[in-house]
This record gives C-alpha cells, sequence and structure tokens, in this order.
C-alpha cells in the first residue's frame, strides 16, 4: 500500500468554492492516500499577493494540480507520477 502523501490546498476564510474543494478531497483522501494541509493565504502576504483571486490552489510536492475546483484527473495523474519528490515551498 502505498504511504499516505501531503497536498497543501491555498485557501482562504469564507470562500465556498475552498470549502467545497476541502470536502472533495475528503472524500477521495482514503482511496488516494492523502492527507491535506490548508494554509490561508491571507496569514500570509506573499501568498495573499500571488493567490488572491486564484483560490483555491492545490499542489503536491511540486506541482500546481487546479485550482478553483478539483480536477480529479490531474490529481490523480499527480500522485500517480510521485511529484511529491521535490517539495514546493508553502511559505
Amino acid at each position: 500500500m502505498a504511504s499516505t502523501r501531503e497536498l497543501i490546498l491555498y485557501n482562504r476564510y469564507g470562500c465556498h468554492l475552498c470549502e467545497d474543494m476541502m470536502l472533495l478531497l475528503s472524500d477521495y483522501a482514503s482511496e488516494l492516500q492523502f492527507v491535506v494541509r490548508t494554509i490561508d493565504i491571507d496569514d500570509h502576504p506573499r501568498l495573499q499577493q500571488q493567490y488572491n483571486d486564484a483560490v483555491p490552489v492545490l499542489w503536491f510536492g511540486d506541482r500546481e494540480v487546479c485550482r478553483h475546483f478539483l480536477d480529479l484527473n490531474a490529481l490523480r495523474e499527480a500522485l500517480n507520477a510521485g511529484a511529491g519528490v521535490h517539495h514546493h515551498q508553502a511559505i
């Protein structure tokens, strides 16, 4: 069985798209063997500037998987490709 991998979800408080993506991710976490670490961009000025109109943005390793809506095919592809070998600098 594959080890659990960490996804990073850049989001913000009160964002309905962010909440929707997190709910969908929770549906697939066990099956696809990942955990999600959320980072509120409003707590980090650089991230707020970078992702202000883009959230939610999902990363795995050094690869942006999708933004605004969950792209399950892109997530599966990223996990299967092992994109997590190099870790994305979250903050």
